[in-house]
């Protein structure tokens, strides 16, 4: 009733303070922040891991098992569910919400760190990222041209993307559909058996000679001596090792 009774007997007042609100509900009407989702931190840390061409029952053995037993010995898990497709093995982990979830995110990277020499060496490492709904992808883009679809995949990763990466406000980029350049081999199963040689020795053979090593440092040593009447220049070059 007090702000009926001043409203009547101060009426130039009252008037004021609508006033007053008035403008400051127009000046922070445009520095209202706008999200598609609310503000909250999920206590969800999903896992992917992919090994292409793999069947089912060997990514739920080889992967899906062992990070399943890596990560439920961390402090604060609530649950754990996965699911083992051709190709693809998908962890969740939920925590309790009362566990911070940037530490909750560390700790499932050095437990999966611990048990990487344990998975198959052929797998794309581990992606292990907190559900974020701010990270869901908001626009997909199809890029198409005269070139083949190699030379699009290489504009795409190595200069489309970086100059996306760098517009304000892009959060993260996914590529799909790419063919990068890749070398493929064909077998002759009648001059492997002539030779007593499998197709793991093939593979082996490629992997040691597909090696990158430094080449070494070569050193210049300059000797300069000063004559009486001449001056002379000896150098020496040494092998490289």
């Amino acid at each position: 009733m007090w702000l009926a009774d001043t409203s009547v007997k101060r009426p130039v007042f009252a008037t004021m303070v609508i006033m007053a609100l008035v403008v400051l509900g127009a000046v922070s009407y445009p520095e209202i922040g706008v999200d598609l989702f609310p503000k909250v931190d999920f206590p969800i840390v999903n896992i992917s891991t992919h090994l292409k061409g793999a069947s089912p029952e060997v990514i739920d053995v080889d992967i899906t098992d062992k990070i399943e037993g890596a990560v439920n010995t961390i402090n604060g898990v609530k649950s754990i569910t996965s699911s083992s497709t051709e190709g693809d093995s998908r962890i969740t982990v939920e925590f309790v919400l009362d566990r911070d979830i940037d530490l909750a995110v560390q700790d499932v990277r050095e437990k999966v760190a611990l048990i990487r020499n344990k998975l198959p060496q052929d797998i794309d490492e581990p992606r292990i990222a907190k559900v974020d709904p701010d990270a869901t992808a908001v626009m997909w883009l199809n890029l198409s041209g005269q070139k083949t679809v190699r030379e699009l995949s290489t504009y795409v990763d190595e200069v489309l993307k970086e100059q996306l990466q760098r517009i304000a406000g892009v959060g993260d980029i996914q590529l799909g559909g790419l063919r990068l350049r890749q070398v493929r081999v064909s077998l002759d199963a009648g001059k492997l058996r002539a030779y007593g040689l499998s197709s793991n020795d093939v593979m082996l053979a490629l992997q040691r000679q597909n090696v990158e090593l430094p080449g070494g440092r070569a050193l210049l040593i300059l000797s300069i001596s000063f004559l009486t009447a001449s001056t002379t220049a000896t150098v020496f070059v040494p092998d490289c090792f």
